[in-house]
């Protein structure tokens, strides 16, 4: 293990403290599906099943050195760098809305300046946050990886150690540690599945919705046009044609039209960025994977120790395999400027 790695697992690793890290992108995301509310709480590290911690033969100091602070190092990383995705997105649309309100003179023409003002900040801030995440000791991306990586290579070690760790002389209770692993896995791949499904249909509906109705005012913007048409025809407008023709022709309604698909682009970004759609995917395709492999552990007989440790190997392997299929899948997930 390298003293680098050692100093950003340190750097991210706080036990003593609670942290805010997910707070925003689960409560931005719960109107879409995401289903809990997350940050403002102590993170602890998860090893696995207690029975499965006590069959690998690792005391608690290995697990504590190895294990504990990159898990908690990673959940952190994650969580802020969820967070700072969707605030990235957000403040993109924002920044398309301050300039529509100062277009239109929204509250006032004299509030132009105070809505340029805005966007300036906004978009300042956008460049700062990404360039402050390029550099690798700030980097939420690259802390996120780096320790998720340790940490799950520890755990495929842990898991591969069963069938000959020292002092378990009970075939039995090997079984059942790495069951229990197995059944642990499978529920938190299945659970995740649901999550990042819930999420990309509720950012899908959320996207058409915003289309429709940017559809609806730009159809709206049709009606002050054809009633003026109407008029230069020589023909009368009737009083309540007219009074629709007024409502449409607000320029406020281009809050709708130009800031809508803004909006609706920061959604699709939000989902894009976070590869909700290949997340859903990727785990309900390995919650299947593992239910396979734990339908071949109930069915091996007794006393038949070599299978017993070829399978822990390969389903060692299956969980590095994963990992690295994560990896690929989120390595260029890094923070950019919104497009």
């Amino acid at each position: 293990m390298h003293e680098v790695d050692e100093t950003l697992a340190r750097t991210w690793d706080k036990p003593s403290a609670p942290s805010r890290s997910g707070r925003l992108f689960s409560l931005l995301m719960r109107p879409f599906g995401y289903p809990r509310l997350e940050g403002g709480s102590f993170i602890s590290a998860y090893r696995g099943p207690q029975a499965f911690v006590e069959a690998c033969g690792l005391d608690e100091d290995a697990w504590a050195r190895h294990f504990d602070q990159w898990d908690r190092a990673a959940s952190r990383a994650a969580n802020r760098h969820r967070d700072r995705v969707v605030l990235l997105h957000f403040l993109a649309a924002l920044a398309v809305l301050t300039a529509v309100l100062g277009a239109i003179g929204f509250l006032g023409h004299a509030m132009g300046l105070v809505w340029a003002l805005a966007e300036v900040v906004i978009l300042v801030s956008i460049v700062a946050m990404v360039r402050r995440d390029r550099r690798p000791e700030s980097s939420t991306h690259h802390a996120w990886l780096s320790c998720r990586k340790q940490a799950e290579r520890f755990r495929a070690e842990a898991l591969a150690r069963i069938p000959a760790a020292p002092g378990i002389a009970d075939e039995a209770t090997r079984r059942a540690a790495i069951l229990a692993l197995l059944e642990d896995q499978i529920g938190y791949q299945a659970k995740a599945h649901h999550r990042w499904e819930e999420l990309h249909g509720g950012l899908e509906r959320a996207t058409r919705g915003i289309f429709y109705l940017v559809l609806a005012a730009a159809a709206g913007h049709l009606v002050p046009i054809g009633v003026e048409s109407w008029r230069a025809m020589g023909n009368a407008v009737p009083h309540a044609l007219e009074a629709i023709a007024h409502f449409f022709h607000s320029p406020k309604w281009l809050i709708i039209t130009a800031a809508g698909p803004a909006f609706a682009a920061c959604l699709h970004g939000i989902a894009s960025k976070l590869e909700v759609k290949r997340l859903a995917s990727q785990a309900g395709a390995m919650a299947a994977r593992l239910s396979a492999l734990k339908l071949e552990l109930e069915s091996l007989g007794p006393d038949n120790g070599r299978e017993l440790e070829r399978l822990a190997q390969r389903i060692a392997d299956e969980l590095t395999a994963e990992h690295s299929n994560w990896l690929s899948l989120v390595e260029h997930a890094e923070l950019e400027e919104p497009a």
